[in-house]
């Protein structure tokens, strides 16, 4: 019982902080280049570092023995990545703000959310899934779950704190936009490493060696649904949670102002991108949150691949939505949230 309430006020702080901060893996990779605001990019590295500071003294004690991030192939999260960062980038947020918006009561965002769950299903228990199996063993299996201080020779404590020195003193000179309106990337950093740190003990304790993610909450509702039994993960609860905020939160609002679907075209690209990111996230065995904060913050190698890959995806993205919105005429994707 105190692990499923630690999971509920797990998802509602978290959903009150992508509500204060409005960040998602979107802003973080496209924005940037489309429309040079790089505040939540510098929130995710910050968020990095600290966290890499904190698990890397960790690492010294006995705590962090059983973590073991998501063993895919760095083929599978390279592919995986890449699709992400197109389908994040053309729906305006990641699964993380999709599920806050759903929340919220926004017709995007629940049509979004449904078709990324249905994408995760279609990709691990539909027709898809021998293929997807077969990329996922693609390669040496000791390399599936590799971190890159083996690669480097290094202590896994000495090279999480010396990338985490190395990233916070680089930002150190970094500009800081203050508004009154806006949460600043360094608060933002410190509720998302604070977070990070706090799901590792919430998952390891719940049985999710891994971290947390979205795509075991998934598995558990489907074993759920089809009578296979509850598996109440901390994932699962943590995701109830944050929708729930989002919907308790928006009882005496209306529902938002981007929540209508205006025609067929926008729905078809809207399910259409929201299947490729669930197929990308069975694919890579875990969600972007999982890999680019709980897979990247021990330096797994394949979890570092995905977020190289989501960040190329996101740039391209961008760097083609720049250009059109150069052309007479031309209109924006449907990058603008959800």
């Amino acid at each position: 019982m105190s692990i499923a309430l630690a999971s509920l006020a797990f998802g509602a702080f978290l959903a009150w902080l992508l509500e204060r901060s409005q960040f998602s893996f979107d802003r973080v990779f496209r924005w940037t280049i489309v429309k040079g605001e790089s505040e939540w990019m510098r929130a995710y590295v910050l968020t990095l570092a600290l966290v890499w500071m904190a698990l890397g003294l960790a690492s010294l004690g006995p705590w962090l023995d059983p973590v073991s991030p998501v063993a895919v192939s760095p083929l599978a999260t390279m592919i995986a990545g890449f699709v992400s960062g197109l389908a994040v980038s053309v729906l305006g947020g990641c699964p993380l703000s999709l599920a806050l918006g759903a929340g919220q009561r926004s017709l995007k965002a629940v049509t979004a959310l449904a078709g990324w769950v249905a994408g995760i299903l279609i990709g691990l228990q539909g027709p898809l899934k021998p293929l997807i199996e077969w990329i996922q063993m693609a390669g040496p299996t000791e390399i599936q779950e590799v971190r890159i201080a083996e690669l480097a020779g290094l202590p896994q404590w000495l090279l999480l704190v010396l990338c985490g020195l190395g990233v916070f003193g680089w930002l150190l000179r970094a500009p800081v936009n203050v508004s009154p309106k806006a949460q600043e990337w360094p608060k933002q950093a410190v509720g998302f490493a604070a977070l990070t740190c706090a799901g590792w003990a919430l998952a390891m304790s719940g049985g999710e060696s891994g971290g947390l993610n979205g795509v075991t909450a998934v598995e558990n509702v489907w074993t759920g649904v089809t009578g296979a039994g509850w598996e109440k993960h901390p994932s699962l609860l943590v995701g109830a949670g944050l929708i729930g905020f989002g919907f308790l939160r928006a009882l005496r609002r209306p529902p938002q102002s981007l929540g209508t679907v205006n025609s067929i075209w926008e729905f078809v690209i809207l399910a259409a991108a929201s299947l490729l990111l669930g197929l990308s996230s069975a694919l890579a065995g875990g969600c972007p949150a999982a890999h680019a904060l709980f897979g990247v913050g021990f330096l797994n190698l394949s979890s570092t691949v995905f977020v190289l890959a989501l960040l190329c995806g996101g740039s391209l993205m961008g760097l083609l939505e720049w250009k059109n919105l150069g052309r007479p005429g031309a209109k924006p994707s449907l990058g603008r949230g959800v």
